[in-house]
């Protein structure tokens, strides 16, 4: 470990203490940014190769419900979907409509921008904790969420709302980043010196906010778990669940046994 990734972890360490689950990340921070999968999987480096990696464990998810339930119209949701990296998926494999969700206006243009069958997606502006929080959520065959729980709010709180979204029998689907690797992962998408900075920034606005008793306007890093703390909280939300745990992130899958209250 070099100076610069020990200080980043030990800066997000002590910025995620003082944040310590009062922090909410406002959708307008959200709203302002462009998460681009797509992106990533076509680089090269350790990143790369477990973006693609996760999109093979996913479509093999995917896949798996697909063929178990053919002759079936199906209707997923791509949660806090981003550019469309898994709608597009969900379209290939044959699903009828998928309600692609986000909060970011840009994203969804570029969703739009890239997706062929157009009349087959719904591009819904809004955050996907009010769509799940509402007393008679829309449910759906399918509901996925990757690249984005841990940005979501408390885990056990966003996997009971993908749960309500989810018809009886339904695929829930998706992935959790985590801790364990988090810094590496950080300093390969911006390099280690800019992520240094911004673990820096991240440390100070968590002082600043701490001592003003304010919520910490930043990356939700504070939402991290380690992979096993993951699983934990995974297999406690899920009666029948299937964990894969990654490098970077917590893979999983299940089905829906019943509409949750």
């Amino acid at each position: 470990m070099n100076v610069l990734d020990g200080g980043s972890r030990t800066a997000e360490y002590l910025g995620r203490r003082i944040a310590e689950w009062r922090f909410v990340p406002p959708v307008d921070y959200w709203a302002g940014r462009i998460w681009d999968g797509d992106g990533f999987e076509a680089a090269s480096g350790d990143l790369a190769r477990a973006y693609q990696s996760e999109r093979e464990i996913i479509r093999s998810s995917l896949e798996d419900y697909v063929t178990h339930t053919r002759g079936r119209r199906l209707f997923a949701l791509d949660a806090a979907c981003g550019t469309g990296r898994y709608t597009r998926l969900l379209l290939d494999l044959g699903v009828e409509h998928v309600t692609s969700v986000d909060v970011s206006t840009a994203s969804l243009e570029l969703l739009r921008g890239r997706t062929r069958d157009a009349e087959r997606v719904s591009c819904v502006l809004q955050d996907v904790r009010l769509l799940g929080a509402v007393p008679d959520p829309p449910t759906y065959d399918i509901v996925l969420c990757c690249d984005a729980i841990h940005h979501l709010g408390d885990l056990t709180e966003v996997l009971h709302l993908l749960r309500r979204m989810a018809k009886p029998g339904g695929l829930i689907v998706g992935d959790v980043w985590t801790s364990d690797n988090y810094a590496e992962l950080q300093a390969e998408r911006r390099g280690a010196t800019k992520r240094f900075s911004s673990s820096m920034h991240f440390l100070m606005a968590a002082l600043l906010n701490g001592l003003a008793n304010r919520s910490v306007m930043s990356a939700s890093r504070s939402q991290l778990h380690t992979a096993c703390e993951t699983e934990r909280l995974l297999r406690q939300a899920f009666p029948e669940v299937l964990v894969r745990q990654e490098k970077f992130w917590v893979s999983f899958s299940t089905i829906a046994e019943a509409p949750s209250p």
